[in-house]
């Protein structure tokens, strides 16, 4: 009998938010970059200490698509934790790493194009077969679906934002449709995606900026038999919109705090363990991460 494959499945970790950071003496770089790069090693470390086989980022590397040089450093050297030990990574484009200009690259495609060992980049609907010390896996990624590189301009022509929303959700249930018709029936799924599914809880700090124009693919569309577990990116709030039932659909959520918005949502990442048809998983907080206080203070005007 196969055993599982440990899979550490995180996401949005948005390295280059700054908001409330001050200049770390001891670094030279924002304390908010501190504060990322330490919540996401020490993820990474929990992963290691467990003994993760597979390591799946579900999109949102960076704040910007254009991230700096220092923000790439510190990422980078959060990912060679787990390609030094010989365990592969797949990272997902999500909208913050996508360029708002077709034909530049992407915030993610450097790993690619130096050829990292065991580094995977999905910038575009794809599956790939992952060798792991615990046997292959398919792994299929569909990235965000960013409006201008997804439609050609003459078909969003006269279009409202709502018929351009329904093609654009519509692309994406062509596109898992797809995607389970390259699988290899024999091999443990996993399914990787960076997008709103319409029956997810957005944090309160996304609650602000997500707007009714985001396409929203439904949850039917993803629950699918062919795929053992869905990793999924884009909601930094933890859930799984399958409780109970095969496969998990779940939400890693970010490994820190964005904002005020977020300070009561535990943080963390997921840690799977895949089996075709058996798969389980635990959410794993992160521990000593700075607290976010919000003090009510009653004020009379007299």
């Amino acid at each position: 009998m196969s055993k599982a494959i440990r899979v550490m499945h995180f996401a949005d970790t948005h390295f280059g938010v700054e908001n409330y950071g001050r200049l770390d003496p001891a670094t030279g770089m924002n304390s908010r970059l501190v504060d990322f790069r330490k919540s996401l090693s020490t993820a990474i470390d929990l992963a290691l200490e467990s003994g993760v086989q597979l390591a799946v980022f579900a999109g949102d590397a960076y704040k910007g698509r254009d991230p700096n040089q220092t923000h790439q450093r510190e990422f980078a050297q959060c990912i060679r934790k787990l390609t030094d030990k010989g365990i592969p990574v797949v990272l997902l484009t999500g909208n913050h790493d996508i360029p708002n200009v077709r034909g530049r690259a992407n915030a993610l495609d450097i790993y690619r194009t130096l050829g990292v060992n065991n580094v995977t980049v999905i910038n575009q609907p794809n599956v790939h077969t992952i060798e792991t010390s615990g046997g292959k896996v398919n792994v299929a990624g569909l990235p965000y679906l960013m409006k201008g590189f997804t439609l050609a301009k003459e078909d969003a022509t006269g279009k409202s934002v709502e018929e351009i929303r329904d093609i654009i959700e519509n692309k994406y249930s062509d596109y898992i449709s797809l995607l389970t018709s390259k699988l290899d029936p024999s091999l443990p799924t996993l399914f990787m995606g960076h997008f709103w599914v319409r029956s997810a809880k957005l944090s309160n700090w996304q609650t602000g900026y997500f707007q009714d124009s985001e396409p929203k693919v439904a949850l039917s569309t993803i629950a699918r038999p062919e795929f053992d577990y869905v990793a999924l990116g884009h909601i930094h709030k933890h859930q799984d919109l399958n409780l109970g039932s095969n496969p998990p659909v779940v939400y890693s959520g970010s490994p820190d705090t964005i904002d005020f918005g977020e300070r009561t949502d535990t943080k963390g990442f997921v840690m799977v363990d895949l089996k075709k048809g058996e798969t389980t998983y635990e959410f794993v907080p992160i521990p000593d991460r700075r607290p976010f206080w919000e003090i009510d203070v009653d004020i009379n005007a007299e």
